[in-house]
């Protein structure tokens, strides 16, 4: 369903990046990344204390629900009163402050969605968010379609996002509503309960929402210290990759239940999964890294369009950090499995530090492409931190039996595509040579195929041994 839903944007998309040309798209970047850390820093957290808490005893969900719901409006009420201000005091241009409130008001919308998601997923009842999302993102996209092409401007077209996001929240209200699981009224918070959910998810809350700022750390800056154009080239390149880390994170979702209940009841399998699930999903990332790699100018002048293939040379260095969010992904889930929040918060925060510095030093000097090397750097450096909290708890990935086929096949294929003067064009090196490490060092197996499919199935006894 999430997948179904890319697409519609990734065809939205392509249509706002040939209407509103560079310039605008940069302008649209911008607010929505700034949007996004909104939404996170008001409501991470407690949606995967709400699915963990609804497994348990799923008849505290119509309380929970309300609870979290009230929660959540203070805190987006708090947290957007200061993006306006943050806005309004930097350098940023005067139009972008309307479109950070409405995108604002849609990733609200989106965020009490995502409360209910989190109720039925607790509940393993997962149909009403399919249909949730396929019906919003048919709705976004006609709607954001006829606001682009009848040149209605920005501003109507950020309103198609909150129109798009309300259809979701509708559905999976009326879903709710008939299966009991909320209660409509004003009862009140539960102050203590209300209280131990907060602080229970601040680990989490600040973690997701330092991440969230380390991956938009780029966008947030360079729309500071370059032109609107230029944020637009960078932001064609960053949807691109957004769109295509879908993968390591439906794997990381998938594993996650499997993982914990078998961290529980038995620990040799749980390492057992851990190592073949992570191999799996770096040379699943590892192949996209190379397919964005090779497609990059024909990606670019598809979705948003021919004016953005001057992003090529970003994509393509971008697309090397898929297998370091891949890894990350897996990582985090490990984490999160093992209660080890605070790590992941620790890992996220010398990251983010990190990010902003290079971002700093190399934006002025080397413009787009220092942003790229920024968030490159910085997702390596993360990647690290990350399996370095793994193996203090005692949970170190395998390396030869599984990450490091794909790391070792991608940072060959990587090597050899420097431009040269070799035979074979630089596209083709990547691919022969990322091919041929993979299968060398074991990284791709016969039965990886159905391995992957067990895994995205829930199947765990697939993926063992």
């Amino acid at each position: 369903a999430f997948g179904g839903s890319k697409f519609f944007t990734i065809i939205l998309n392509a249509i706002a990046g040939r209407v509103l040309g560079p310039a605008g798209f940069g302008l649209l970047g911008i607010a929505s990344a700034l949007a996004e850390v909104g939404k996170l820093v008001s409501g991470a957290g407690l949606d995967f204390l709400v699915a963990r808490e609804v497994a348990s005893e799923p008849a505290r969900a119509p309380r929970l629900s309300h609870d979290v719901a009230l929660i959540k409006l203070l805190n987006a009420a708090g947290v957007y009163i200061l993006l306006a201000l943050l806005v309004a005091t930097l350098d940023y241009p005067p139009v972008l402050l309307p479109l950070v409130l409405i995108l604002g008001s849609a990733l609200f919308i989106e965020n009490l969605s995502d409360l209910l998601d989190a109720v039925f997923q607790g509940l393993q009842r997962m149909r009403v968010t399919t249909v949730a999302f396929l019906v919003s993102g048919l709705v976004l996209l006609g709607t954001g379609s006829a606001a682009l092409l009848s040149g209605l401007g920005l501003r109507a077209y950020a309103m198609c996002f909150v129109i798009g996001f309300l259809v979701r929240f509708v559905v999976m209200f009326i879903a709710a509503r008939r299966a009991g699981l909320i209660e409509l009224g004003w009862r009140g918070i539960d102050r203590v309960e209300s209280r131990r959910l907060v602080l229970a998810s601040l680990p989490l809350l600040a973690s997701t929402g330092l991440a969230l700022i380390f991956h938009r750390m780029d966008l947030l800056m360079l729309g500071t210290l370059e032109t609107t154009a230029a944020v637009g080239l960078y932001t064609a390149a960053v949807r691109v990759i957004d769109s295509v880390v879908l993968v390591p994170r439906v794997l990381g979702t998938a594993l996650y239940p499997a993982l914990r209940k078998s961290l529980q009841e038995d620990p040799v399998r749980a390492r057992a999964l851990l190592t073949e699930s992570s191999r799996i999903t770096l040379t699943v990332c590892s192949g996209i890294a190379v397919l964005v790699w090779v497609l990059a100018p024909w990606a670019l002048s598809v979705t948003p369009g021919p004016e953005f293939v001057a992003a090529a040379d970003v994509l393509r260095l971008l697309s090397f950090g898929i297998v370091l969010q891949g890894l990350a992904h897996v990582v985090a889930r490990l984490l999160l499995a093992i209660d080890a929040e605070r790590d992941f918060l620790g890992a996220v925060s010398v990251a983010l530090v990190l990010n902003f510095a290079l971002n700093l030093y190399l934006i002025p000097r080397y413009g787009l492409l220092g942003a790229a090397w920024a968030t490159l750097l910085a997702n390596g450096v993360s990647g690290s931190l990350y399996l370095l909290a793994a193996w203090r708890r005692g949970h170190a990935l395998a390396w030869r039996a599984g990450i490091g086929g794909p790391l070792l096949a991608l940072a060959v294929g990587a090597a050899v595509s420097v431009p040269v003067d070799w035979p074979l064009p630089a596209g083709l090196r990547l691919v022969l040579a990322w091919a041929l490490v993979l299968v060398l060092s074991g990284g791709l197996r016969l039965t990886d195929l159905s391995r992957l499919v067990d895994l995205l199935r829930r199947r765990p006894s697939g993926t063992s041994q």
